[in-house]
């Protein structure tokens, strides 16, 4: 019946988070390790992942009183997917200033500089599609647009803000001698890697427009296909 299934989706969906979730971020602290190379290059990311999520759980569940359903507990992986794209951004420009000579603030500079627009642009955009789930008749997928966009606005705050802030005042240390020898090997390998890529791409740009276009066209036409059905027992 519908009271059983709904319970057993409750189950195992706690059940999921419990396992899941943590294998999720341990792999992100895994790759955070590979790329940053710095203890506070972990910290940081992983703070702002975990404030991002429970900043829509706890204002809006704990505060405002609404319901933890099938849908909006995903919000959970929306947002470590859309918190990390910030944090990660912040990080890897303000380090790469630090590994050149700067200094902290000159860095911060730097970095807010570089990140600020285009990570607006996309926080505002990507919170604006999540809230138009707002206009769906299901109130599950309202809430799941509603704590989503709000994560998402949040991150960027966090990002651009917050993690600025702190920062300029953690005692962050880096060897600039040799640090500035790694910094050139490594610019070597990327920018070898970057005309590479670009080389493929104005090679056959004629092929990826026309697929692109014919991907957006049939893209556009599936739309009309989905359905939005919350009844658990139609879900087989």
């Amino acid at each position: 019946g519908t009271v059983p299934l709904n319970n057993a989706f409750e189950e195992f969906a706690i059940r999921d988070m419990s396992t899941m979730i943590p294998i999720m971020f341990l792999i992100i602290m895994i790759i955070l390790v590979l790329t940053l190379r710095s203890f506070w290059g972990i910290v940081l990311p992983m703070g702002l992942l975990i404030t991002s999520v429970m900043f829509p759980v706890f204002l809006f569940i704990g505060w405002l009183n609404f319901s933890l359903t099938n849908a909006t507990v995903n919000v959970i992986q929306i947002l470590v997917a859309v918190a990390i794209a910030d944090s990660v951004h912040v990080l890897a420009v303000f380090y790469k200033q630090i590994r050149q000579g700067k200094s902290k603030q000159e860095a911060v500079r730097v970095t807010i500089h570089k990140n600020f627009i285009a990570c607006l642009i996309t926080s505002v955009t990507t919170a604006i599609g999540f809230y138009s789930l707002l206009t769906q008749s299901l109130p599950p997928f309202q809430d799941l647009g509603l704590f989503a966009g709000t994560g998402t606005l949040y991150a960027f705050y966090a990002s651009l803000f917050t993690m600025p802030a702190l920062l300029l005042v953690l005692p962050i240390r880096t060897h600039v001698g040799v640090n500035k020898l790694k910094e050139k090997g490594s610019s070597e390998r990327t920018s070898n890697l970057i005309e590479k890529f670009e080389h493929g791409i104005n090679k056959n740009q004629v092929l990826i427009r026309w697929s692109s276009l014919i991907v957006a066209i049939a893209a556009a036409g599936l739309i009309t296909l989905i359905e939005m059905d919350s009844t658990a027992l139609k879900f087989f």
